[in-house]
């Protein structure tokens, strides 16, 4: 279901690309999260798959490395990209007369392609130096290993690696809070004036920043129910691969992309217009 709504997405801004012949800001960062919504699912399952019916590839070596280092450059991509959507809602939604807000708030719309950018090399920066702090877990000449597990499985062997990938996650979350805390901030002081001149507001505004406030809050739960999970497990060097805590993790990464997309539909007038005519074009008939 979330890779059939990422590629719903896609399918509506690559439409309405081919047809205005240009890529709005925001939807450039709708068409990244949906994209990388489907690349956290597929890898997912990928090696899930591999885990379960091809352990004799699963074991390698080089399969393991290479699972440490996508893992984390998908991960991080798909957390800033929410952070930047975000922060672009924010931006162009929130009315405040701070000179460096609303700098922000004219040049935000030509720096989110650069943004992306520089999410996606920061993000392949920090997976690729993993590959240097990697023991392993479970030696193949062990005894002692469970039968289900034939081969050498790998950790982080330094708390460094631990805390780095605690401070990045923690920084997109952070500014997703800043924007919650701006937006509804934002909000109350159109609420009051409202109240005190209804005529020197229009409602349109308010119900922008109403909308913009509960998709920021949906994608803020959802990001701090997989970053808790996230850091627990990062945290579980024990028994890293076999604890409750890793098992509820691995759920929660297929759980995030389905609800992440379904936020990001059910948040976008455009996605709800066109699912609508797909759906009564279908169950009309």
């Amino acid at each position: 279901m979330g890779t059939t709504i990422s590629i719903f997405m896609i399918s509506v801004i690559s439409k309405d690309w081919s047809q205005s012949r240009s890529l709005a800001p925001s939807n450039l960062i709708l068409l990244s999260a949906a994209f990388t919504n489907i690349a956290i699912q597929t890898f997912a399952s990928v090696e899930y798959l591999f885990r379960v019916v091809w352990r004799e590839i699963y074991i390698l070596k080089a399969f393991q490395k290479s699972v440490f280092v996508l893992y984390p450059l998908i991960v991080f991509s798909s957390f800033w990209i929410t952070a930047w959507l975000c922060v672009f809602y924010c931006l162009k939604i929130a009315t405040f007369s701070h000179p460096l807000f609303l700098r922000l708030k004219l040049k935000i719309s030509g720096l989110v392609p650069w943004l992306i950018l520089g999410t996606l090399v920061a993000s392949l920066v920090v997976s690729v130096s993993v590959i240097g702090h990697l023991i392993e877990l479970y030696p193949t000449n062990s005894t002692a290993l469970p039968p289900v597990i034939e081969g050498t499985i790998y950790t982080y062997s330094s708390s460094f690696v631990i805390f780095m990938f605690i401070l990045g996650y923690s920084l997109p979350l952070s500014m997703i809070i800043t924007s919650v805390v701006m937006i509804l901030a934002s909000l109350y002081r159109h609420t009051q004036r409202i109240q005190e001149n209804s005529t020197g507001f229009s409602r349109p505004s308010v119900e922008a920043h109403k909308g913009a406030a509960k998709t920021i809050l949906s994608l803020l739960l959802l990001y701090v129910c997989f970053y808790l999970c996230l850091i627990l497990t990062l945290s579980d060097q024990s028994g890293h691969r076999r604890s409750v805590m890793f098992y509820i993790y691995k759920n929660m990464t297929v759980l995030y992309p389905l609800v992440h997309a379904l936020i990001l539909l059910m948040s976008n007038p455009k996605f709800k217009t066109v699912a609508l005519k797909i759906l009564c074009h279908r169950w009309c008939k």
